[in-house]
C-alpha cells in the first residue's frame, strides 16, 4: 500500500536537469525517471485502476478530457476547451489532430465508449456509480455530449472527467497502441515496463524523455532498490532511511478500523465511539512514520462532506475479548495494530487473562474486511488512499470502497447547503462500520542527488503540469 501511495505524489515532479543537445539539435530534455511499481495493471487497463500507483500509471500512459492543474482545477487536454453547458448537458469538441499511440485519429466516438465503459460493474473503477449516472454520445466525429444526473453541477462533471481512471482508448477497448497519453509504452523485460515521450501528446512532448516502471512487488525489493540507487523515488517509513533523504507531503490516506458485521445495533454504535475515542485519546501517531493527525470523524478536513466528529458513547460496553487484525507481512500496521490492541484493553474483559490480541491476516485487503471474509477478528487495520479532491467525491469514494449504501451520485455531487450528501456524511459518521482511526499525509523521497523540486500541492495529489513542456530557458 505504502508503494502504491508513493506514486500518487510523484506525478508533478518530473522535471530533471537536462541532458545536451543531440547533433540534430533537438531541445534537451530531461532523461529518465525511474518509479518503483507493484505491477503495471495502470498502463495496461486505466479504467480498472484502483489505487494511487495504477493511477498514475493511467495518467502517464493514457489521456483523457481533463487533467487537473495543481490547486484541482480541471484543464483541458484532449478537450479544445471547457465546453458549453446548458441545463444540465455539457457539449465537448475533441482537439484537432489529436492521435492515439498507434497514430490513429482519436474521435468522439472513441470517447464516449471510454467513459460509458467506466460506469460498467465489471470495470470496478473507484467511482463507477458517478459514470454509470452520465450519458456519453458522439454527435459527430469531433463533437461529445454528456450528459449529467439532475441538479448536478458542471464544476462536478468536469471534476469527473479529469479523474486519472477516465482515459480514453481507441474504441472504448484497453490494448496496444491504443492509449494516448504523454508516454507510449515501450520495452518490457522482467524488471519492469519503459515508458517513452510521445511527441503527438496534445500538450506538446513532455519534457522528461522516459519514465522507467520497475517492478517492486514487496516493500522489502523497493528499499533495496532505492538504497542502491535502482530508484529516483520511493516512499520509506523507517527514519534509517529517512534522515538521509528529502521528503515532501504526498497524499492524504486514513487508517480504518472496520468492524466486524456481527458488531451492529445501538451496542455497536457505543462500540465504535468508544473504541474513536481511546484511540484519539491515545496519541497512536507516535506509532507511524509518517506525518499524522488523530481522526475526530471518518474524513480528513478537507475532504469532509459533512459533520466531522463522532459523537461519545452514552455507554461504554464491553467484550469476552476483542481482536485488531492487520495485513500480515505489513510492518508499518502490525506496529499500530499491536499499539490499538494495547489501548483498547479496558474494553475486553475476561476470566481468562488474554483480553485482547494482535493478529497478522495473510493476504487481508480493504475490500476483503469489508466483506468480513476472517471471521475471527472483531476490528481489521486497513488503508484507504483518498483520491478525491472535493469533499462530494469523497462521500461517494467511501460510499464505493465500503459498501455504504444511501447516496445517490446526484446527491452527493449537488451543490446545495442542505444537500443529501451532508446528511448521509452524518449517518456514516453515527451508523458505518467503520472507526476511523489516523488521517495520514504520507511522504515522498527522493535520491538526495536528483535535484529534483518536491512541491506540496493543495490537494495532496499533484498532477503532471510541469512535465510537459521543457523548463523556461531549456
Amino acid at each position: 500500500m505504502r508503494r502504491a501511495l508513493l506514486l500518487a505524489a510523484s506525478a508533478a515532479l518530473l522535471s530533471t536537469t537536462p541532458e545536451p543537445a543531440d547533433a540534430a539539435g533537438r531541445r534537451p530534455y530531461g532523461g529518465a525517471l525511474t518509479l518503483p511499481a507493484r505491477d503495471v495493471s495502470g498502463v495496461l487497463d486505466p479504467h480498472r485502476a484502483s489505487d494511487p500507483g495504477q493511477r498514475l500509471q493511467a495518467s502517464l500512459a493514457h489521456c483523457r478530457l481533463f487533467r487537473r492543474a495543481p490547486g484541482g482545477a480541471p484543464v483541458p487536454e484532449l478537450a479544445r476547451d471547457a465546453g458549453r453547458w446548458s441545463g444540465r448537458t455539457l457539449t465537448l469538441t475533441v482537439r484537432d489532430g489529436a492521435t492515439f499511440h498507434s497514430g490513429a485519429p482519436i474521435t468522439a466516438a472513441d470517447v464516449a465508449r471510454s467513459l460509458t465503459r467506466l460506469g460498467q460493474p465489471r470495470v470496478g473503477a473507484p467511482l463507477r456509480a458517478a459514470f454509470a449516472a452520465m450519458a456519453f454520445e458522439a454527435v459527430d466525429p469531433t463533437t461529445l455530449r454528456v450528459t449529467a444526473p439532475p441538479g448536478a453541477p458542471r464544476d462536478a462533471v468536469l471534476h469527473l472527467l479529469s479523474r486519472d481512471e477516465a482515459a480514453v482508448l481507441r474504441d472504448g477497448r484497453p490494448g496496444a497502441g491504443r492509449g494516448c497519453g504523454p508516454y507510449a509504452p515501450g520495452a518490457s523485460d522482467a524488471r519492469g515496463l519503459t515508458l517513452e515521450a510521445f511527441a503527438g501528446h496534445p500538450l506538446g512532448r513532455p519534457f522528461v524523455d522516459r519514465v522507467q516502471l520497475r517492478l517492486a512487488p514487496r516493500p522489502t525489493d523497493e528499499v533495496e532498490a532505492f538504497v542502491f540507487g535502482d530508484l529516483d523515488l520511493s516512499l520509506l517509513t523507517s527514519p534509517r532511511y529517512r534522515k538521509a533523504r528529502r521528503a515532501a507531503a504526498g497524499p492524504r490516506a486514513t487508517v480504518f478500523a472496520v468492524m466486524h458485521p456481527r458488531h451492529r445495533g445501538a451496542e455497536g454504535r457505543d462500540l465504535r465511539r468508544a473504541i474513536a475515542k481511546l484511540a484519539a485519546d491515545a496519541r497512536l501517531q507516535r506509532h507511524v512514520d509518517w506525518r499524522a493527525e488523530p481522526a475526530s470523524g471518518p474524513w480528513p478536513a478537507a475532504l469532509a462532506p459533512g459533520d466531522r466528529a463522532m459523537a461519545p458513547p452514552t455507554a461504554v460496553p464491553s467484550l469476552p475479548s476483542l481482536t485488531v487484525a492487520y495485513p500480515a507481512g505489513d510492518a508499518a500496521l502490525e506496529e499500530l495494530g499491536r499499539a490499538l490492541r494495547d489501548t483498547l484493553g479496558p474494553l475486553a474483559v475476561t476470566s481468562s487473562g488474554v483480553r485482547t490480541r494482535a493478529i497478522g491476516v495473510p493476504g487481508l485487503t480493504r475490500d476483503g474486511a469489508v466483506q468480513a471474509r476472517a471471521p475471527e477478528w472483531d476490528l481489521a487495520l486497513v488503508v484507504h488512499p483518498w483520491t478525491a479532491t472535493a469533499p462530494w467525491e469523497a462521500a461517494l469514494e467511501a460510499a464505493e470502497a465500503f459498501a455504504i449504501p444511501g447516496l445517490t451520485p446526484a446527491a452527493a455531487m449537488t451543490t446545495s447547503p442542505a444537500g443529501k450528501a451532508r446528511d448521509w456524511a452524518r449517518t456514516v459518521a453515527t451508523d458505518a462500520l467503520l472507526v476511523p482511526i489516523l488521517h495520514l499525509a504520507l511522504p515522498l523521497h527522493a535520491r538526495a542527488d536528483l535535484g529534483l523540486a518536491l512541491p506540496e500541492a493543495p490537494t495532496g495529489l499533484p498532477e503532471l503540469p510541469d512535465a510537459f513542456t521543457p523548463p523556461a530557458g531549456r
